[in-house]
């Protein structure tokens, strides 16, 4: 499944929860900046995801975090 489907899905998913539209929007962007990242590493689809891509998303936002720039 592609990243886009998937993330697509779990926002539908929160829809249909009755979710508040604010909460729908923290986790659209969100899950847009961590898709962002994994498709600038090359990572298009959910099953190629490892636990190394994760840990480096992490601490991209604890770099960013203390406004140290990622310089890409």
């Amino acid at each position: 499944m592609s990243l886009e489907r998937a993330i697509q899905d779990y926002l539908d998913d929160h829809e249909g929860g009755n979710h508040s539209e604010k909460t729908i929007e923290w986790h659209a962007t969100a899950l847009g900046l961590l898709r962002g990242f994994l498709e600038g590493r090359g990572i298009l689809r959910v099953i190629d995801v490892d636990a190394p891509d994760i840990s480096a998303w992490f601490v991209l936002f604890d770099i960013a975090g203390r406004g140290v720039s990622y310089g890409r």
